[in-house]
């Protein structure tokens, strides 16, 4: 019969650069447990330590209960009771829609998937193949690259609190975003896109013709031309002050900011019998 030693010790490279020794035991079913700092930087050090802990009989006893995935994620991106939305407010703003999609990837993927594990379980192997699965299923890689930047948000927060020693997303690469070539259009084509003659033929009514007027001798957004109202409308500017949004709300722009933008009087014109 194999000899299995009562533990292992092993170094562990931290962000700082400083070399740690952990030390890892197994549980009832014979599975090592997860890694534990010693706070030693020698191998012979580390192996002291992890005796003395096996004389107090404290030997990889541990006196916090590790919750699952999904008892951790219970009030987190609600903008009452988040700690992390709260904590990320006193230094900038969040919009409601940006927290509630990332309830929505929550709910509909990282539960789904990491709910029952226990936080210190969640490896980065474990990961990286929920990743690719997705990306196997037909996911665009910038849909994949949002629920892996939440997950890593919430168990980043769990190692700030003291709940698990590190983040298994660090080690996980973002999915490779393949960029599509961009079609800009010439100055000829978009005069005569824009020509009243081809009004008809391009448009077909005032409201799309004008619009898109707007949004392109400006560069205003579309959903800030989505929100733009009729009081913010003057003879020879916009102001530009809110968005309507994705989940069909009325909300500041993108960038938090309000500003005023120069329009063509053939603009204007439009806008006001709009």
């Amino acid at each position: 019969m194999r000899y299995r030693e009562l533990f292992i010790v092993f170094p562990r490279t931290l962000k700082s650069g400083r070399k740690v020794y952990y030390y890892q035991t197994y549980d009832a079913d014979g599975k090592r447990t997860p890694g534990r700092s010693t706070g030693a930087v020698r191998a012979r050090d580390a192996r002291l330590y992890c005796m003395k802990l096996y004389r107090e009989g404290t030997l990889g006893a541990t006196t916090k209960k590790i919750p699952t995935f999904s008892e951790y994620s219970v009030g987190w991106w609600d903008m009452k009771t988040c700690k992390y939305l709260k904590s990320r407010m006193v230094r900038r703003k969040i919009s409601a829609s940006y927290a509630r999609q990332a309830r929505r990837y929550l709910e509909k993927h990282l539960i789904l998937e990491f709910g029952k594990k226990r936080l210190d379980t969640i490896t980065s192997h474990q990961v990286d193949s929920w990743l690719v699965s997705y990306l196997d299923r037909g996911w665009s890689a910038n849909s994949v690259n949002l629920f892996l930047t939440t997950l890593k948000i919430m168990l980043g927060m769990a190692v700030r609190e003291g709940i698990i020693d590190r983040n298994p997303c660090d080690a996980v690469q973002r999915a490779a975003v393949r960029s599509k070539p961009v079609e800009i259009m010439t100055i000829a084509e978009v005069k005569r896109m824009f020509e009243p003659t081809n009004f008809d033929r391009v448009w077909g009514e005032e409201l799309h013709y004008t619009l898109n007027l707007l949004a392109a001798t400006t560069g205003m957004r579309i959903a800030e031309v989505l929100g733009l109202k009729g009081d913010r409308v003057s003879s020879d500017y916009v102001e530009v002050a809110q968005q309507f949004n994705g989940c069909n709300e009325l909300t500041e722009t993108k960038t938090h900011d309000s500003r005023y933008v120069t329009i063509p009087t053939t603009v204007a014109r439009g806008l006001a019998r709009l």
